[in-house]
């Protein structure tokens, strides 16, 4: 979701930009308020995948089986997939909202379940387009 602010899209990642955008704002408006939501959601995502990352790199995980057991562990329990108002705000942002019902055929649940999955897609998307290299498996 982007948001236009003088003559400049802005997406979710263009924080500076992003809090001038919201300080300028005249009123708050949905669309305000959903790209604030992504901004809060895809900080959690990255620093998730940043931590990984930096696992891979100090040699704790070492094969694509830990990163796939780590990246559950830490994605799927962690406060934003815990309580019930984050993980539906979580799902309502994520570009993986559906990652439940994609994996599995079937409408979750509850929302921590889909918010779970939704963050899991989200953090190994993120891990992926920054790069990693695992030792041997």
């Amino acid at each position: 979701m982007a948001t236009k602010h003088k003559g400049k899209m802005l997406n979710a990642r263009d924080d500076a930009d992003l809090d001038e955008a919201i300080r300028d704002a005249k009123e708050v408006t949905f669309d305000n308020a959903m790209t604030a939501a992504r901004r809060w959601y895809y900080g959690r995502v990255r620093s998730i995948g940043d931590e990984l990352l930096k696992e891979i790199k100090t040699g704790r995980i070492k094969s694509q089986e830990g990163l796939d057991r780590a990246l559950e562990e830490s994605a799927g329990d962690n406060e934003v997939t815990i309580y019930t108002g984050q993980a539906l705000m979580a799902v309502a942002v994520s570009d993986n909202g559906d990652a439940y019902e994609d994996d599995i055929g079937q409408k979750p649940s509850d929302p921590t379940t889909a918010c779970a999955y939704a963050m899991v897609a989200d953090v190994r998307q993120y891990i992926e387009a920054v790069g990693y290299e695992l030792g041997d498996d």
